[in-house]
């Protein structure tokens, strides 16, 4: 695969009821340094002050318009009004940098072969924009992102990816029946069919702040598994492998319960993370600090706070 030198890219922008955070989003697409960007935002059937803003960007933007379907339909029907064959998505709170397209496009050229995904690091910001210490564990190289990969967590933020567009939509795009987690997924069904590839350098911006769709704990465990039980009965794995899996499944939702201020459930996902798979080398497959589970159960039974470690899902 060669890509054109100016090819365009669309940048799908899901927006439902972000009116405080979409100017900042909507600013860091049009800055982009790329030179042949489209921007499609899909108001989701917002009712606040969200038409009223994307109004002002009338004459640099596109604007699609539905009812409220969720974050994955709003997604797909980016993606089917989307005028170019490269696609990136931003959340109407998170934050592109400058030259996040220009560096991925140029990327995507480069490899070409049988690559249609590349994604970039992030790092984090909190409701007012403000850097975060919460520390992203990109990689310090470009590397391939496998199937096994994504199984034992999630890799980077739907804002650092850039996309062939036919190759999403032949896989029926985002799974609008996941509430949450639809873009591992997305990305997981990707892999088993094509390349995909991570660069190390930061190139867009996470909000972190009490409306992230990620801190409906119990949901996002009840998505999480969905998706996990679809992917291996998609294709089965050895049956050591799948434990662990599962293992690290479990982990994140302890987290996941921990950060919702649900220690008992937390405590009890934790257990079942180690009965599950006991084996200490699970750390290794995470790349976290050693006997970081046991760490872990003890400040969850201890109630004490801090900030989550890299496993989780955005």
């Amino acid at each position: 695969m060669t890509l054109p030198a100016q090819e365009g890219v669309s940048i799908i922008v899901p927006a439902y009821n972000y009116a405080e955070f979409i100017e900042q989003a909507l600013d860091s697409a049009l800055a982009q340094t790329y030179p042949n960007v489209e921007i499609v935002v899909v108001d989701d059937g917002s009712t606040d002050q969200t038409p009223v803003i994307l109004r002002r960007y009338a004459d640099r933007i596109r604007v699609v318009t539905q009812d409220n379907l969720g974050l994955a339909a709003a997604r797909n029907t980016g993606l089917r009004e989307a005028s170019h064959g490269l696609v990136a998505f931003l959340d109407a709170d998170d934050i592109l940098l400058p030259g996040m397209v220009s560096l991925l496009h140029g990327t995507l050229a480069l490899v070409g072969g049988d690559c249609v995904l590349v994604a970039a690091n992030h790092s984090y910001i909190d409701a007012s924009g403000r850097p975060l210490a919460k520390y992203p564990r990109g990689p310090s190289e470009t590397v391939e992102v496998t199937r096994r990969d994504l199984l034992l967590r999630n890799r980077f933020a739907t804002c650092g990816v850039l996309a062939q567009r036919d190759a999403l939509l032949a896989l029926g795009g985002f799974n609008e029946e996941l509430a949450r987690v639809e873009d591992r997924d997305l990305w997981l069904r990707l892999v088993e069919r094509h390349q995909i590839l991570q660069v190390p350098d930061v190139l867009c911006q996470v909000r972190l702040h009490f409306r992230n769709m990620s801190k409906d704990a119990e949901l996002m465990a009840s998505c999480l598994h969905d998706m996990l039980a679809a992917a291996f009965q998609r294709r089965p794995a050895d049956p050591a492998w799948e434990r662990r899996c599962w293992a690290a499944y479990h982990h994140e939702c302890a987290w996941m319960y921990h950060e919702a201020k649900d220690r008992w459930r937390a405590v009890a996902s934790e257990l079942r993370s180690m009965t599950t798979c006991p084996a200490p080398a699970l750390w290794a497959d995470l790349a976290a600090p050693p006997w970081f589970r046991v760490r872990s159960l003890i400040r969850f039974l201890l109630g004490l706070r801090a900030p989550p470690p890299p496993l989780t899902d955005e």
